[in-house]
């Protein structure tokens, strides 16, 4: 990801560049204008000045099934714990609410 001083840097010393970016951080407003103005229309793109510069977003339906399948990957994966968490490895941000689960027990 690229920051607002890198960004800022890269005016500094004119250098016109584009960045690839997710829009994991950006304004809850601007990412529904975004999504009302593509419609999630396959290919379509749009251009918007903002005090960073031009913000170019385009909409791919295969990138959103990959996305959306592996999001569901993670959501499968996330329940597997919950229900096998006596079975499980000890995983990051995962809580069983009180027990043990097999590691766990072993280091008692």
């Amino acid at each position: 990801m690229i920051s607002s001083e890198d960004i800022n840097q890269l005016k500094e010393n004119h250098i016109n560049d584009t960045v690839d970016a997710i829009l994991g951080n950006i304004l809850a407003e601007l990412l529904d204008d975004i999504d009302e103005t593509i419609k999630r229309e396959n290919g379509k793109s749009i251009r918007i000045n903002t005090k960073n510069g031009f913000l170019i977003c385009s909409y791919s339906s295969m990138r959103y099934r990959k996305e959306l399948y592996e999001m569901n990957k993670q959501i499968e994966k996330a329940n597997q714990v919950i229900v096998n968490s006596f079975e499980s490895k000890i995983l990051k941000f995962t809580k069983t609410n009180g027990r043990k689960n097999k590691a766990e027990r072993r280091a008692d």
